[in-house]
């Protein structure tokens, strides 16, 4: 049921886990809800708040708002949970909801797995629905207060906001820049955002920052002056040398996951900084960071973890910031990343098979590359990442895993 980041599926089907949700949380005195802006929002919120309603629990709905703002809320609120409503990065037609508990965290596993076992007795109503309890607007207001730094970076920008959740709260915090692909919900994410940073790239004049976020806005991707696309890996590089040589990168480790480049590792040893890594997810940066001690953390895909639970909004503002203290281009000039590429499998094709053409593979590749299997925590596939010097040889090797082929 809890994936990677929460419940996540088609929205035309997710209200009876909804309601469930809201009733597995019985027990719990106030729960925090907000949501991204997808068509399907009032009526997944609904179906939570039903449930949440019936359980005795006091809501307090802080309307459309990226899921850091849950973050950030939480405790100030004093609630239990926060739930979100939102599928990230995933087309329209889906939705989801992500858990957040006190501090601002994901909910750890062992929760999860209690919260899901309630779900499974839960009896359902004839009907779905109960109104929405009036947008407790102090909610954007506590999030904007903390977000927004005292001096905001000056500097030339664009932000695509992937038709999601974020655009009224970057606006607030940069004032001005440039703003596309805002305020639609019915094409979140759809060719925009940090999962199509060729947007925000072809919008771009010489000279501007590009920011793109995820539709819930934890996620960015970003466009260097010069052009330069900055996954994960390359804002956590940026980010990680330029504090370490200010001496202000605690133990000079940062935090990546099994997906983080292999040049990353080179780049920032070449540094003195040593990369630790940990499965997929925010969640498991965050768990591995406080383990260490660490301050940066990231993911490739654009969760970026400065001390605290991923923010694009953040994120954006801490590359501003970089962008007036050095020339973050020639920054980047060291770190240089070795080609991967990715391909998808349906579940269907079953892991054992797909292991075996791994297992095959990774003999003819030695130790000169690396081949990672995993399954999607977000959608109903298994993911492969091949790793290598020669970008053909990947794109081969990848092929055969994926497909069965062979040349």
């Amino acid at each position: 049921m809890f994936g990677t980041d929460g419940i996540r599926g088609c929205a035309k089907i997710l209200d009876k886990e909804g309601y469930k949700l809201g009733r597995a949380l019985e027990g719990a005195e106030t729960v925090l809800v907000i949501g991204d802006n997808r068509p399907s929002h009032e009526r997944l919120v609904s179906a939570l708040v039903h449930g949440l309603t019936d359980a005795k629990v006091n809501v307090i709905y802080g309307g459309v708002l990226p899921t850091p703002a849950a973050c950030e809320c939480v405790d100030y609120f004093a609630a239990d949970y926060a739930v979100v409503v939102t599928a990230s990065h995933n087309p329209p037609q889906d939705n989801g909801y992500k858990l957040i508990g006190k501090g601002g965290a994901k909910v750890e596993r062992t929760i999860l797995d209690e919260i899901e076992k309630r779900m499974s007795t839960v009896s359902l109503p004839d009907r779905f629905g109960a109104p929405l309890p009036p947008v407790t607007k102090e909610v954007a207001r506590v999030y904007l207060d903390r977000v927004t730094p005292e001096s905001v970076p000056q500097g030339e920008y664009v932000f695509d906001c992937a038709n999601g959740s974020t655009y009224p709260i970057v606006k607030r915090v940069f004032g001005g820049g440039r703003y596309i692909n805002h305020g639609e919900g019915k094409k979140i994410n759809v060719l925009s955002g940090a999962t199509h940073p060729e947007t925000v790239e072809a919008a771009r004049q010489a000279g501007e920052w590009g920011f793109s976020f995820d539709g819930d806005g934890d996620r960015l991707i970003a466009v260097s002056p010069l052009g330069r696309v900055m996954d994960g890996d390359a804002i956590l590089y940026a980010l990680a040398v330029a504090y370490h040589r200010r001496g202000k990168l605690a133990k000079d480790i940062v935090v990546g996951t099994v997906m983080s480049n292999g040049g990353l590792d080179l780049a920032l040893a070449k540094e003195g900084i040593h990369l630790v890594r940990t499965e997929v997810g925010d969640h498991h940066v965050a768990a591995k960071m406080k383990e260490e001690g660490a301050i940066l953390g990231a993911e490739p895909s654009g969760h970026v973890l400065l001390n605290a639970p991923s923010d694009g909004i953040k994120t954006a503002l801490a590359l501003a910031a970089l962008s007036e203290l050095t020339d973050v281009d020639t920054l980047l000039e060291g770190y240089e990343p070795l080609p991967q590429v990715h391909r998808t499998v349906p579940l269907a094709v079953g892991i054992d098979k797909i292991q075996k053409r791994a297992d095959l593979w990774r003999g003819y590749l030695g130790g000169t590359g690396r081949i990672v299997l995993r399954a999607s925590g977000t959608e109903q596939v298994y993911r492969v990442m091949v790793e290598c010097k020669d970008p053909h040889l990947a794109a081969e090797i990848a092929d055969g895993v994926a497909l069965g082929k062979q040349n």
